[in-house]
């Protein structure tokens, strides 16, 4: 049954789970007649190899034992491996009873989704009187996933990379001190008596936060220094990514909530542009997770901290108390002083006391862009002194003057371009509207 999958014809590009399906039933069904068997999808955690080898033959699912995987033949997929250890193809899960001589197989069909390699669906044909048991080893797989990341890297689901260190502590992110310090109490406080205190009341111990805020005040550096706050305790951080080519989609959630639920830890979910998730066919999936109905959740404590750049965006439904706990606003740079520390953690070595005239100026504006504003004039004084001849030195007010006047210029053209073209686009909608009305009445 082991034959080489490499030799048969791929649909590498265009496999869908109904294909998984229907060779499931067309091939492994038959050839298996003495089980009833159930079809359910499945996660990736049960084809990661560094998760399956943490597995030992002594670890006891409802009476069976995990005892190996052998290939089976499927030649609707390609033998395929991944970014990640992940395969394509057909598998055999060998399961064994612990104190008898029983035994049974799990099916596991699984393929990626697009040339990328990161898009994978996962499909498990199980006895139906074992079902429990592919249960309980499914829950294994999550919790060893979670130990295996818990204080050390944010788990990503989505994306294009698998995880990665937060490089950001509270001490690097330029906002409000007020602001800092109550989001942080929030967070501590959830975890430190919050948790017990919703366990007295019989609730499910789950905590919501929304990060709002025009683009490029800090929503982000703010939420990585909250991953690395939560690595330092030990705890476990996930970030739902829809920079893939599933997008923002609430299966990625799901996932995420799954993996808390098994954690046996303190979780946190990061969800950056949750009104990206908010579109009309699964708006009702997220208030029903935002209301934590239909969620199993970590009895430990589950947070979602979610951002957004346009909270108008999100409609009253969500954003009543019960389904976000706390909407904090992180706001553009708010005083003197903010901006001339903006502007020198990135002048860095060739900031000079002659510069703290733009921190005025700087009020109002955004972090990011006071990024851009630096490494543009940085940049522009690197190519002078390379065409001199000479040796970069601290870096001149008025080549910085030059850069903060460019940039605005641009920045403001950018916003009146937005704005015309926004203001047409509501006149050519009434006129359309007018010229409707007129052809019903004429």
């Amino acid at each position: 049954m082991n034959a080489n999958l490499n030799s048969q014809p791929t649909l590498f590009n265009s496999l869908k789970i109904d294909i998984l399906s229907a060779w499931n039933e067309t091939y492994w069904l038959p050839a298996h007649p003495e089980h009833h068997w159930v079809t359910k999808m499945s996660h990736e955690e049960v084809m990661t190899k560094s998760i399956l080898n943490r597995i030992t033959p002594k670890t006891d699912f409802k009476g069976f034992g995990f005892s190996g995987i052998t290939q089976e033949y499927c030649p609707q997929i390609s033998r395929v491996e991944g970014h990640n250890g992940l395969s394509s193809g057909a598998y055999r899960y060998r399961f064994e009873s612990v104190e008898g001589s029983d035994r049974f197989d799990v099916l596991v069909v699984a393929n990626f989704q697009s040339d990328s390699g990161f898009d994978y669906q996962v499909l498990a044909c199980i006895p139906e009187q074992h079902v429990e048991v592919w249960s309980a080893f499914v829950r294994e797989c999550f919790q060893i996933l979670a130990r295996m990341h818990a204080g050390q890297r944010v788990f990503v689901i989505g994306g294009n990379i698998r995880e990665f260190k937060p490089d950001k502590t509270f001490d690097d992110v330029i906002l409000p001190a007020a602001l800092k310090a109550d989001v942080l109490h929030a967070v501590e406080g959830f975890f430190n008596s919050g948790v017990e205190i919703y366990s007295q009341l019989d609730l499910k111990p789950f905590y919501k936060i929304l990060l709002a805020g025009i683009p490029g005040t800090g929503k982000t550096m703010l939420t990585t220094a909250l991953a690395r706050w939560m690595l330092d305790q030990g705890y476990i951080v996930i970030y739902v990514s829809g920079s893939d080519c599933n997008g923002a989609t609430f299966a990625k959630i799901e996932r995420a909530l799954a993996i808390a639920a098994q954690s046996e830890c303190p979780t946190m979910i990061l969800l950056e542009e949750i009104d990206a998730y908010l579109h009309k066919s699964q708006k009702a999936s997220i208030l029903n997770v935002l209301d934590g109905n239909e969620t199993i959740l970590n009895k430990y404590g589950t947070l979602l901290v979610a951002t957004t750049n346009y909270p108008e965006a999100i409609d009253v439904r969500v954003k009543r108390p019960g389904r976000l706990d706390r909407i904090f606003i992180v706001p553009p740079l708010t005083d003197a002083p903010q901006a001339e520390l903006m502007l020198k953690s990135y002048l860095d070595e060739q900031w000079h006391e002659s510069q703290r005239a733009l921190g005025p100026l700087l009020v109002g504006h955004t972090g990011a862009f006071v990024r851009t504003m630096a490494l543009q004039a940085r940049i522009a004084y690197a190519q002078q002194c390379l065409d001199a001849g000479r040796v970069p030195d601290k870096l001149p007010v008025e080549l910085l003057m030059h850069s903060f006047d460019t940039l605005k210029a641009e920045n403001d053209a950018r916003d009146k371009f937005v704005k015309d073209r926004e203001e047409q686009k509501d006149e050519t909608e009434t006129v359309e509207q007018v010229k409707e009305v007129e052809m019903l009445y004429s």
